[in-house]
């Protein structure tokens, strides 16, 4: 039985007045750590805004330049998710299925799809998202969550890019992902790491808290030990470079933001040097990344004795 302790009290990043009222709690043992209290399901719709989630951006198209420019950098940014999942996993052909849990708006599996010919199947529980990947990109998407899809088609690819630190059961989700998982098909898991050079420089102000939409924070042993009931173990680890710039530099701006300053050459500097600082830790040991992309297999797959990349 796990047993948490008090860890650190965030605030929400897209709140106007984002004061420090969410609190995290953490497993000394595991790692894992938790947002607790945590909105219930039917209240957590209320905290993933249209026109201020980055995610969803593409719904509104907003202007700006903040969210121009975003967009620009999703569509360049989309092609290394691409890369960063199909190599040195098993290739995919028209025969078989991918299914990318929190698709959003479905450019990511849409890209997938047309990369390498497979079917694809989506699940985003927000129904306008939902919409403008079936209306756009002629996916096949459900509005539940994984495990309540009830789904009976093996996949090869499972993909959560940045959803599972977001669903209220993770340890039933992927138990529901190993049973739909191939016995030679693969799981990539892209998740914020905690233990990060950034997350200790911003402390509450790390971006990637994302209070209260990040309902659990996963260390490479807290995943692990997650997976290792569902006959799933971790077989490579992968950074993510542009998640640390993204990090750095909104947390930087949301620290200025809470203590009321503006952008100036000092703080310019701070998010350079912390973006310089987290990308050499990560070139020293892929568990410092501020963002990893895990490679999952089932634990009986022959590539689990290939190790951690």
């Amino acid at each position: 039985m796990q047993d948490y302790i008090p860890f650190l009290a965030v605030p929400d990043r897209l709140d106007s007045n984002p004061a420090p009222v969410w609190q995290l709690e953490k497993d000394p043992q595991s790692g894992l750590i938790r947002l607790w209290p945590q909105p219930g399901p039917d209240e957590i719709a209320s905290y993933y805004p249209q026109d201020s989630y980055d995610p969803h951006i593409t719904l509104q198209k907003p202007a700006g330049v903040r969210n121009r420019l975003y967009r620009l950098v999703r569509r360049v940014v989309l092609r290394w998710k691409a890369s960063c999942i199909l190599t040195g996993n098993p290739p995919l052909s028209a025969t078989s299925l991918i299914i990318e849990s929190g698709c959003a708006t479905g450019e990511l599996l849409d890209s997938l799809c047309r990369r390498t010919g497979a079917k694809g199947y989506g699940i985003e529980i927000s129904a306008a998202a939902a919409s403008y990947a079936r209306s756009h990109y002629g996916l096949e998407v459900g509005t539940t969550g994984l495990a309540e899809a009830k789904l009976d088609t093996a996949a090869k690819a499972i993909v959560f890019w940045h959803t599972l630190e977001h669903i209220h059961n993770p340890d039933v989700t992927l138990q529901e992902a190993a049973r739909l998982l191939a016995p030679d098909g693969f799981m990539v898991i892209a998740l914020p790491n905690p233990e990060c050079h950034d997350a200790r420089h911003y402390r509450e102000n790390w971006v990637a808290w994302d209070a209260p939409r990040h309902l659990y924070h996963f260390t490479p042993q807290a995943l692990g030990n997650m997976l290792r009931p569902c006959g799933l173990t971790i077989t490579g680890m992968k950074p993510f470079i542009p998640d640390t710039i993204y990090n750095c530099l909104h947390s930087q701006l949301l620290k200025l933001r809470r203590q009321n300053r503006k952008i100036t050459p000092a703080a310019i500097a701070e998010t350079l040097t912390c973006v310089v600082r987290s990308i050499t830790a990560t070139r020293k040991t892929v568990s410092a990344s501020s963002s990893i992309v895990y490679t999952i297999r089932h634990s009986s797959s022959p590539a689990t004795t290939s190790g951690r990349s």
